[in-house]
């Protein structure tokens, strides 16, 4: 006779449960294969029982592919929503000096408050500037021209030609940089992309 064990894991007084912990399970007069007139109508129901699971199982990934790409065009919606203001900014200062009615200098600072807007919904969807102040980080810059300067270290950021940027600690576009090269003598450019 098989056994069990009772959820408080106490012992059996005897059979039928009467105490606590073991209890007996009765006995089944039904072995495999019985209950099924042939081996042919319990291979059937079988066979039935694994294409339900397959059809299921081919449901269930459907249904969470649907749902993966209604969580991303979710997103995308979100940030394209907050991109929409900065689209409305450009278009006023755009207007401004299209009707000369604004001066050069608040031109100029809408252009300002309209790119850091525009920084703020790329930092707000986890994009951020890398550094370039210091030393090269081949991690993190590229070298797009190099600057003979005695009063330099070999590897030091002197300027940035382009802005890079992360998402979510992983590099969208490395900062093209141009780095110091000590070689003692006058300051001169080398570009590295000519």
């Amino acid at each position: 006779m098989e056994t069990r064990r009772n959820n408080d894991g106490g012992a059996a007084a005897g059979p039928g449960g009467a105490g606590r912990g073991i209890e007996a399970i009765p006995p089944t007069d039904a072995g495999p294969g019985e209950g099924y007139a042939s081996p042919e109508e319990e291979l059937a129901a079988t066979n039935d029982k694994l294409v339900r699971l397959q059809a299921d199982m081919e449901n269930y990934r459907k249904r969470m592919d649907r749902t993966v790409l209604d969580i991303v065009k979710a997103r995308r919606g979100d940030f394209l929503l907050a991109m929409l203001p900065v689209v409305d900014n450009f278009d006023r200062a755009l207007e401004s000096v299209e009707t000369e009615s604004g001066d050069v200098a608040s031109v100029l600072e809408g252009v300002r408050l309209t790119k850091k807007q525009m920084l703020d919904v790329l930092r707000s969807q986890g994009v951020v500037p890398i550094e370039a102040d210091g030393r090269f980080d081949p991690s993190f810059h590229e070298v797009v021209a190099t600057v003979s300067d005695s009063n330099r270290e070999d590897g030091d950021i002197v300027d940035v030609i382009r802005p890079g940027y992360m998402f979510d600690d992983v590099v969208l576009r490395p900062a093209s940089v141009r780095v110091a090269k000590n070689d003692g003598g006058d300051s001169a450019v080398v570009d590295l992309e000519a």
